[in-house]
């Protein structure tokens, strides 16, 4: 059976096409969520928690508050300064412990596109003024790290001469076959034994103690 297409004008068209416009203005409402003004968290207990793209929502925080507004031209000098924030707090209090700053970062990217509902071509082609602004924050972030990684590569202060290339990239390829929840488990009985050890060494230096003081 062939399938004919609606003509342009018909009422069916017209239909798909308003529920395509509500949707995309929804959608980029969503990522205007964030409208304030950036400011630094002078009161925050962590350091990296006092950036101004970061905030507190109602149960965590938000590693990109950045206002989606100013397109794409505004966008990526805007990611580059936040980018020069986050470079300057690791540099002068250190990395995260425990986790990763620029991996929570990263998520938050994900996250705003997520809860707004782009697609990846929506991303790619910027449909929308909300979508450049975030597209230029994001490049704009990154290419500032890559400035300050290409100098200190070159100047040596970091380097990846001793980086055996097949070696991590047959790790890598052995890790996308990893069993995390078997994996998981192994670091558990691993953590018990461990304990269990130590409780056990513990005691014998204590019979130790006692036999020299009898």
């Amino acid at each position: 059976m062939t399938m004919k297409r609606a003509p342009a004008n018909s009422s069916k068209n017209k239909r798909s096409t308003a529920k395509l416009v509500v949707s995309t203005a929804s959608r980029s409402k969503k990522l205007e969520a964030f409208t304030q003004k950036l400011t630094f968290n002078s009161d925050a207990k962590i350091p990296m928690h006092g950036m101004p793209f970061i905030t507190k929502g109602k149960s965590r925080f938000s590693f990109w508050c950045v206002p989606a507004s100013g397109g794409y031209s505004a966008g990526w000098p805007i990611g580059s300064i936040m980018a020069g924030f986050y470079m300057r707090c690791i540099e002068e209090h250190g990395e995260g412990e425990g986790g990763s700053w620029l991996g929570s970062i990263l998520m938050a990217f994900v996250e705003r596109m997520h809860d707004a509902g782009f697609s990846s071509d929506e991303f790619a082609n910027l449909k929308s003024p909300e979508l450049s602004a975030l597209k230029g924050q994001i490049f704009g972030f990154a290419r500032e790290l890559e400035h300050v990684l290409d100098r200190s590569l070159k100047e040596k202060k970091s380097s990846t001469i001793n980086f055996d290339a097949e070696k991590m990239l047959a790790k890598a390829n052995s890790g996308l076959d990893l069993d995390e929840v078997a994996y998981n488990d192994y670091l558990i009985a691993r953590m018990k034994a461990d304990r269990a050890i130590d409780i056990a060494n513990k005691k014998k230096d204590a019979v130790k103690g006692i036999d020299v003081m009898s």
